[in-house]
This record gives C-alpha cells, structure tokens and sequence, in this order.
C-alpha cells in the first residue's frame, strides 16, 4: 500500500506562495512486541511490512574519558554492555570513529590503526591506555 503524496515542482512565483508539497511516501508494516501489526506514526500514517532482526533496549554504562597524550588528544566514550561478549564499544568522539575492542583485539597488529585512522604512534598511545580499560 503506498499513500498517494506526490512531489510537486513549482515555478518562481508559485514557490513564493505558502503551499505545503506533497510527497509519495510507502508505507510498511511492522511487527511490534505487543503482537499489533501497525504502528502510528505522524498524522494518519501507519508503517506496514517492517521485520526487525532485533529491538532491545539494554542496560549499559558509559565512560568519557578524554587525555592527551605525546602524539595527540584523545576524546572517548567507552561503553559497557553485555551485547558485545565482554568487549567494550569504544567511540573517538573527535574523528567520529568507533569500534567494538577486547583484550585480543589491543594485541592483533594494525587494528587500532585501521579503526580509527591513527598513526603507529597515535594507535600505541592509544592501546597502552585501553589496556588498563578493556
């Protein structure tokens, strides 16, 4: 089922008058946990046909950390959770970079670098760090 909202493109003059476009918009279906079929959303629109693989809410706990070190400055939100098998979701706050690190993952070579786009430097500092952390 699509709801019929089309967009319009309007000349010059017509832009400056105050119309509201329409818009065609499909609509999906989604299955909820409380076994209904259809989920309001803004006005009259339901959402149809959805599949959600998972929609958990957790309890988690996060940590900021920022330090500065010989190579750079580092700005961290660090997350604990159970979702991750006892790893930890790390996120470097200044480039927008994240990752999902354990023990095993400080000791493979290049990861650091690769995640998070640092130098050899910069991924030592950093690694020295999350050692004492994950």
């Amino acid at each position: 089922m699509i709801a019929d909202r089309s967009f319009r493109i309007m000349g010059r003059d017509e832009a400056l008058q105050p119309k509201a476009p329409k818009m065609s918009v499909p609509l999906l279906k989604s299955l909820c946990y409380d076994g209904t079929t259809n989920v309001k959303i803004e006005g009259n629109d339901t959402m149809e046909d959805r599949f959600y693989l998972y929609n958990d809410v957790v309890e988690s706990k996060t940590r900021f950390i920022s330090f500065m070190g010989e190579e750079s400055r580092f700005d961290l939100a660090i997350t604990t959770t159970d979702r991750f098998y006892g790893k930890k979701l790390v996120l470097n706050m200044q480039s927008n970079r994240f990752a999902i690190i354990g023990p095993d993952d400080l000791e493979e070579e290049g990861y650091l670098e690769h995640a998070f786009q640092l130098s050899e430097a910069e991924a030592e500092e950093l690694s020295h760090f999350l050692m004492e952390i994950v």
